[in-house]
């Protein structure tokens, strides 16, 4: 990847990391009284090209098919700023994400309606017992299908996946690339405390791996930080409502 490339990319995703919304954009939305006061400070805020295109009262289904396409359609950006080479390590960056659907799926009970629907895992979903295992390796790599049959830890396998999929690169890009990997490992739901010391880590990533792709993934981790707090905030609030006499 030529100098000129990496130069374009780090602008780009230099400016993403600039526009990210501040702490108290966040405790605007933590103050919110209900599920409809929510959606709309998301719709008028700064998040709300994360909600794009959902109305006023969203369902959880639509809600959460929203929150994953933007996540999706972020890797893809992202990843069209750098080399071809790197293609690969964006996608399976991208499928970390899938991890907590790809447990309800091992699982084998109920699904939300957005999960059949999603146009990744819906392959998996459509498919029971061994079958399912061969869907989650078309879609998602032998690694994690192994991990899926054995019972064995989504992260791990999703890891070794993520690792074979670098480029060749030296001992310094290595090593913050496996602290990205470290970092998004780290996903899923997770109280304040956890989330603001991934986040401090993170923005110290993206500082010293700046004009590496080290430094993209940095910022999308960031980004899954941000869906998550949403996606909390919401949580919570449905929690609020259908407790209320």
């Amino acid at each position: 990847m030529n100098a000129v490339r990496y130069g374009y990319a780090q602008a780009r995703v230099q400016a993403r990391f600039g526009r990210r919304p501040a702490l108290h954009e966040f405790r605007l939305l933590d103050a919110s009284r209900s599920i409809a006061h929510l959606h709309e400070a998301l719709r008028q805020g700064p998040l709300a090209a994360y909600v794009a295109g959902l109305g006023p009262a969203p369902d959880s289904d639509a809600f959460e098919a929203r929150l994953r396409a933007a996540w999706r359609g972020a890797c893809a950006e992202v990843a069209r700023w750098y080399a071809p080479e790197w293609s690969g390590a964006f996608a399976t960056f991208c499928a970390r994400a899938d991890l907590p659907s790809l447990e309800l799926l091992r699982g084998g009970g109920a699904m939300p309606a957005w999960l059949r629907a999603d146009p990744v895992l819906g392959e998996v979903a459509r498919h029971d017992g061994e079958a399912r295992t061969g869907a989650v390796r078309r879609v998602l790599g032998a690694a994690l299908a192994d991990a899926f049959a054995d019972a064995a830890p989504l992260a791990l396998g999703w890891q070794s996946t993520w690792r074979a999929s670098w480029p060749a690169v030296g001992p310094r890009l290595a090593r913050l690339l496996a602290e990205a990997a470290e970092l998004q490992a780290d996903g899923g739901a997770a109280d304040e405390r956890r989330l603001s010391a991934r986040t401090a880590r993170l923005e110290r990533l993206f500082r010293r791996a700046a004009g590496s792709p080290a430094a993209a993934f940095a910022y999308l981790g960031l980004l899954a930080i941000t869906l998550e707090r949403i996606r909390g905030g919401r949580a919570a609030l449905l929690v609020t409502e259908s407790a209320a006499p």
